[in-house]
């Protein structure tokens, strides 16, 4: 935080980070409105009831440090909106002592723990005798993102202090660092002369034990969460990079002051591994003081805040990342949990190991898992929509019972609470947009709830630390209560939303328990009428998922209520294709970026060999897919989604060239082909000249 230009409050550090971002017209637009050249009466009030300050500043040589300066509430008063003045010395062996100098620019944060209230300034100092006093610059409220509420005590005798200067991590700063929750940073922007754009900033970092990674004895890696877009602390450092650090050990009163060098890791690949990462940082350590008892406080833990709860730990990282390594083979997941719905469905809770600690592979709402089981004595694949949020630690899977499907009713059936299943990590691409800013109309019907179900509950976590939620209604088709799928979890997601989310019930034949307005708004099946009826005028992005038929009928409808075909996205694996108005490109960036394929077009004719079963027979573009081919001619092949996703169909290419129509998702080799999206190709110019026929041979 630093004093602006005369046309922006933001130096030239944070322009550039908000250039970097996308973001510099909407800091150009609220940023005048959020940052202040006074202090608001409340925020006077605010640091006179505070028993602690933390302070940012340079020192002489240039280093940046940040201290605590202590006292009895009301040892800062604020005269006018333009002054602070602060009746406190700093802590014995504080670099402060030192550094202490008129005009020295200072950043000062207020931040009440127990409420989660905080506040940030920047000034000068005008005098710092027997009272530092502080001419004002800028002023800004900050948001209790990531503040864990602590109880504190004054302790009226505490040990004499114990002053040590370090120049790198013992055993003991560096156990304080990996076990702390909180952290204060200090930063300076560069000096421009000439431009009121100097200042200097001390921000608040919060997270679980285990989010800074101390990589060795001088050097700290930390991630950078969602926050509120000004980016106060990395846009000095992207000016200059002296930062200092201040951890505090709350049970015994102990500070930790660090001086050093950070810089930002705008694409460092562990940021993704990282749960609530937006990018990382690193900082290097110059030199330090290690001051013991040299706070007359102590600090009872009482909560993380809301955000902290969906933010991660170096050592998740690292079991994500593994995860991500393994997740392209079948490994075992446990059924920690079966718990019933409906009269037909059930929910089956997954964890690695019956373990819910243990990691599995991230996922985002609306993508499935596939799953793999010995079904009287033969090898069963299927794919199942997860129907939790992203944010929690297990699967969660939710199944209707069909008497035609075989693991359906083996899951009904045999599967408990211990049994052993086997999968593959999620996939899939119908998933909702999080930074859309139209709101979402959601169409199910039956068990197509399940990835709307994940979809609403990730969009409420997300708005826990965006502070926005898009309006989501959804509309649902079963035949009648007892067929009705979360219900209850639905009403306390609205509850939670305030207004933003709702359900609408269509019963297409209700019993007389059912009550109608109450249990169901519809008689019937969800229609156009139905749809216009619930949804105010709008740009809508619509979701649909469901049965085959119903998916179809509710596209076409879509079309008929001019949605854009752009803006109707479906669930689309297994057997079910939405036949669209126009063609969609169906492969992805990822896809594009694994794809081994030949962008030979398909053969009109062709020979396909299974070597393994022994078959070889014509195939023509009738014949379909070579999963297809195989399938019509009684040769067994392994499949899952029938998309391209799961990778469960991938076999050894021995000769010849595919053409693949959609393009998989799952990872391939080049010798490997994905049999449920290939098809014959036609032969290249160099084989046409020895053959005129295409052939494919494959390990099947």
């Amino acid at each position: 935080m630093a004093a602006g230009t005369a046309s922006s409050p933001f130096h030239e550090g944070e322009q550039r980070i908000h250039k970097r971002l996308g973001i510099e017209n909407q800091l150009a637009s609220f940023g005048p409105r959020m940052i202040r050249d006074f202090m608001p009466d409340q925020h006077r009030l605010f640091y006179q009831q505070l028993p602690f300050l933390f302070v940012g500043y340079q020192d002489l040589k240039g280093q940046v440090w940040a201290s605590v300066l202590h006292g009895e509430p009301g040892f800062a008063q604020s005269p006018d909106p333009k002054t602070l003045l602060l009746n406190a010395k700093p802590v014995a062996g504080d670099p402060l002592i030192d550094a202490l100098r008129k005009d020295m620019y200072v950043g000062m944060l207020g931040i009440e723990l127990p409420t989660r209230r905080r506040n940030r300034l920047s000034g000068k100092l005008a005098s710092f005798d027997d009272t530092l006093t502080l001419d004002v610059i800028q002023t800004c409220g900050n948001c209790p993102q990531y503040i864990q509420t602590r109880h504190i005590e004054s302790v009226p005798n505490p040990k004499s202090p114990q002053i040590s200067s370090i120049t790198e991590l013992d055993e003991i700063t560096r156990q304080v660092i990996e076990q702390a929750d909180t952290f204060f940073v200090a930063t300076h922007s560069k000096e421009v002369e000439g431009e009121p754009s100097t200042g200097a900033d001390v921000s608040h970092r919060g997270g679980k034990p285990g989010f800074i990674r101390v990589d060795d004895n001088n050097t700290l890696t930390i991630p950078d969460y969602l926050g509120n877009y000004m980016f106060f602390t990395l846009g000095n450092i992207e000016s200059n990079p002296a930062t200092g650090l201040l951890f505090i050990d709350f049970e015994t009163g102990s500070v930790l002051s660090l001086t050093g060098n950070a810089e930002i890791l705008w694409d460092d690949p562990d940021t993704e591994h990282f749960e609530g990462a937006q990018r990382l940082w690193r900082f290097h350590i110059t030199e330090g003081r290690w001051l013991e008892h040299v706070l007359p406080f102590r600090w009872q833990f009482e909560s993380y805040a809301d955000t902290t709860r969906f933010t991660g730990t170096w050592q998740d990282a690292q079991q994500n990342k593994a995860a991500v390594a393994n997740a392209d083979s079948w490994q075992e997941i446990t059924v920690a949990k079966v718990q019933q719905e409906s009269n037909s469905v059930n929910s089956y809770y997954l964890t690695h190991n019956g373990q819910s600690t243990s990691k599995l592979p991230k996922f985002k709402a609306g993508q499935f898992i596939s799953l793999k089981a010995i079904i009287n004595g033969k090898e069963e694949i299927r794919c199942y929509t997860l129907s939790n949020s992203p944010t929690e630690s297990h699967y969660r899977i939710s199944v209707k019972r069909e008497e035609q499907g075989t693991f359906s009713r083996y899951l009904h059936d045999n599967v408990k609470a211990g049994d052993t299943l086997t999968y593959l990590a999620p996939t899939g691409d119908f998933t909702l947009d999080m930074t859309s800013q139209r709101p979402a109309a959601m169409l199910a019907a039956g068990i197509g709830i399940t990835p709307m179900m994940a979809m609403i509950s990730e969009a409420i976590q997300d708005a826990m630390k965006t502070r926005h939620l898009r309006p989501i209604t959804l509309l649902v088709g079963v035949k009648n209560g007892e067929e009705q799928s979360f219900k209850e979890e639905l009403k306390h997601l609205e509850n939670m939303a305030a207004g933003l989310i709702r359900v609408f019930w269509a019963f297409s034949e209700p019993t007389d328990n059912d009550e109608p307005k109450t249990d169901f708004q519809c008689r019937g099946r969800i229609s156009e009428g139905f749809i216009q009826a619930v949804l105010p005028l709008a740009d809508y992005d619509f979701y649909l998922c469901g049965p085959n038929d119903f998916m179809q009928d509710m596209y076409d409808t879509c079309l008929r209520l001019g949605v854009r075909d752009e803006r109707i996205f479906a669930e689309s694996f297994g057997d079910a294709q939405l036949k669209r108005a126009k063609p969609v490109e169906l492969a992805t960036a990822e896809s594009q970026q694994k794809s081994h394929a030949s962008k030979a077009e398909v053969a009109d004719t062709a020979v396909v060999t299974f070597r393994n079963s022994e078959f070889e027979q014509a195939w023509t573009p009738e014949s379909g897919t070579l999963l297809e081919f195989a399938e019509a001619h009684g040769v067994e092949a392994v499949y899952g989604c029938r998309n391209g996703r799961c990778g469960s169909c991938k076999v050894k290419k021995l000769s010849g060239e595919v053409h693949y129509q959609t393009q998989p998702v799952c990872d391939f080799a080049e010798d490997e082909v994905v049999m449920c999206c290939a098809k014959p190709a036609k032969p290249s110019a160099d084989q046409s000249a020895n053959e005129s026929l295409a052939h494919v041979e494959i390990a099947l």
